[in-house]
């Protein structure tokens, strides 16, 4: 028999009996433990003293890609990244040490693939019939997709603390559980005072054609969005009458789990025009900051794009409005790059196909996450099409010349001119000539030819350079 064989049957006996044998259990119960272990999601496992895999269950395979057999005979710490494992070596000897729980301990582990995979691992300590201390038995949880749901929050309160309207999110019943810092100043609550109360505390005296709280949360749950002017009042008594966009938040079943809304102060309406022309484009701003914090290698690219843009509509008599929400568009064009794993864009080698698709769902993504913003400029479009291509070759739908923007047009120049001067994890920095020969070279198929053209003069004529 193998040395795999029998770590392979000594592990498959070891979750039965503490002494390590099946003793007197039946057939009918080992077939009973086994179902019940190997049908759960979570990766069950028994290490020995020395911290050794004696037992892990098949969803091993489903989670890290190895087989039971690669795994058992190793040490859990072999699976992660060499810091990583340092840290948890040291927090387990700690522990291991007085015989006390591992709790909820997160952890990275590679995937045989090479990702990350984020895990969070509990057990407890088990002995043999003469008290003898045996090692440790637990599970392990893939929470890659808790990771995930918490940097979506991460973003989603540092975008509410941007925005400079009075901006709150409320749970499923109703309650306030989150207010930014204008909304503090607007309303006059601290947050003491307002956070985890109904939203029927900012409820004005009924008005004929005045929608309250309680009627603008009914006709969120109907339609899933309502927008108007309305009246609230602050802690102090004082009426505002304030411009209102909410819209409900969804569970992946389709139930809601809370509703988020921005009041815009329309007593102050007339004087705003321009600074909130200005607001717009920080949080726009913070939005492509936000992009770029994940993608350190391609840092500065939006801004580089939206540059290059601006000089081609320049140089194209393109209007101030049309310059306007063309720097809006072309800052977060990349959106949707916020729900493609850092591992794959920071990827120095080749991705796979399945990766490459993944990659190309980025211009979908972001005209999802941006699509039910009421912006002035056709800016969910510039981010759907900005890898669209004259000839139907480009991506996510196959649009034809004239069935594409003017400003998703530039943007794509602009795109690959960036992309192709600036370095990359896979290669260093392309001379800008090489660029330029790929537009001129595919002007009228795939590149509109005009921008093709004043892109290349910008470069030969003005010697323009990115900032």
């Amino acid at each position: 028999m193998s040395d795999t064989t029998n770590k392979t049957n000594r592990g498959q006996a070891s979750y039965f009996n503490d002494s390590g044998s099946l003793g007197h259990i039946s057939h009918l119960e080992h077939e009973r433990y086994r179902t019940l272990i190997e049908s759960t999601e979570d990766w069950l496992w028994e290490v020995d003293d020395k911290m050794i895999y004696t037992y892990v269950s098949p969803q091993v395979e489903k989670i890290l890609s190895y087989s039971p057999d690669e795994v058992i005979g190793t040490s859990p710490f072999d699976y992660m990244p060499q810091d990583e494992g340092q840290r948890i070596a040291e927090t387990c000897k700690e522990i291991v040490k007085t015989r006390r729980d591992l709790h909820l301990i997160e952890n990275i582990n590679l995937h045989k693939k090479g990702h990350k995979v984020h895990i969070e691992t509990s057990g407890k300590a088990f002995y043999n019939d003469q008290g003898k201390f045996c090692g440790y038995r637990g599970v392990d949880r893939d929470i890659c997709d808790r990771k995930i749901r918490q940097d979506e929050s991460k973003i989603f309160t540092e975008t509410m603390r941007q925005i400079s309207e009075a901006a709150l999110y409320l749970d499923a019943k109703g309650k306030i559980i989150y207010v930014n810092q204008t909304f503090f100043y607007l309303f006059g609550y601290t947050s003491e005072e307002i956070l985890h109360k109904p939203i029927s505390i900012l409820s004005c005296p009924k008005m004929a054609g005045i929608s309250n709280p309680k009627e603008t949360l009914k006709a969120l749950n109907e339609t899933g969005f309502w927008e108007g002017k309305t009246c609230r009042v602050t802690k102090a008594g004082k009426r505002l009458k304030v411009y209102l966009r909410a819209r409900a938040v969804y569970e992946d079943d389709g139930k809601i789990k809370g509703y988020v809304g921005s009041y815009h102060d329309l007593n102050r309406h007339n004087q705003d025009e321009k600074r909130l022309r200005k607001t717009l484009k920080a949080t726009i701003q913070a939005i492509a900051n936000t992009i770029e914090k994940r993608d350190p290698y391609t840092f500065g690219h939006v801004y580089r794009v939206a540059q290059l843009s601006l000089e081609i509509a320049k140089e194209m008599g393109m209007s101030k409005d049309f310059l306007r929400g063309l720097e809006m568009g072309s800052l977060i064009h990349d959106i949707g790059k916020i729900y493609i794993p850092a591992e794959i864009l920071n990827r120095p080698g080749k991705l796979s196909d399945d990766e490459m698709g993944m990659i190309k769902t980025h211009s979908e993504v972001g005209f999802d996450i941006v699509k039910d913003i009421d912006f002035p400029w056709p800016i969910k479009e510039m981010i759907r099409q900005h890898h669209e291509r004259l000839d139907g070759s480009g991506y996510p739908d196959g649009l034809m010349d004239k069935e594409i923007l003017p400003e998703a047009k530039i943007i794509a120049v602009a795109d690959v001119m960036e992309a192709m001067s600036s370095h990359r994890p896979y290669r260093p920095a392309l001379d800008p000539e090489l660029a330029l020969g790929e537009l001129s070279g595919n002007k009228n198929t795939r590149y509109d030819a005009e921008v093709v053209d004043i892109c290349d003069y910008l470069h030969r004529k003005k010697e323009f350079t990115f900032a």
